[in-house]
């Protein structure tokens, strides 16, 4: 994102979108530790060792944000996060998409690593998300996002569920009748009038 353009907002307001997990499909000898424990391999990824300081696994989500818009890679998720905002079913231009990622932040909840995309189930992975909230946390202090959209049923259950221990955050509505379901959160948002 560009930081003076999240500033200015999307449509007015610090906008963040969370989604659940990064993907990582790169067989290597490191693949099952660092699903459990992704930070330990930050700079030993195959996919990124021995490139300059950018490229680390606590930079994925830029760097495939950024190969999305430079159409290296298509990243269906980020094809449908972008049409869901312009409100479309249709290819959206180079600028808008542009325009639209460098206006939000985007990150995902989960701070490790998964090998493929798999529906997780809250109640059944409670742990797993409720161990997440203090990054979560210290996300919020840091961007001050004023809307949350939250790309993911479990990330919004545990929300819900723990999200009162957070002050501020609010759930407001949800759309679940796109390619991915959408659900809003405030954060000590006040009104832009």
């Amino acid at each position: 994102y560009d930081k003076e353009q999240y500033e200015k907002g999307y449509k007015g307001y610090r906008t963040l979108i969370l989604g659940v997990f990064h993907v990582c499909r790169t067989e290597c000898k490191f693949r099952e530790d660092c699903f459990k424990n992704t930070a330990k391999y930050d700079r030993e990824c195959p996919v990124y060792k021995g490139r300059e300081e950018y490229y680390a696994l606590s930079n994925s989500n830029e760097i495939e944000v950024e190969s999305y818009l430079e159409q290296v890679h298509s990243h269906y998720s980020y094809g449908y996060i972008t049409k869901y905002f312009y409100k479309t079913n249709k290819s959206v231009s180079e600028e808008l998409k542009r325009e639209f990622w460098d206006s939000i932040a985007f990150t995902n909840f989960l701070q490790n690593m998964h090998m493929s995309y798999q529906t997780l189930e809250y109640k059944e992975n409670k742990d797993m998300f409720d161990n997440n909230i203090p990054a979560f946390v210290t996300l919020l202090e840091e961007l001050q996002p004023e809307v949350i959209y939250v790309i993911d049923k479990a990330v919004k259950d545990c929300l819900c569920a723990e999200g009162n221990e957070i002050t501020g955050l609010e759930f407001a509505d949800s759309y679940e009748d796109w390619q991915v379901p959408v659900y809003r959160f405030t954060y000590n948002i006040e009104s832009k009038g």
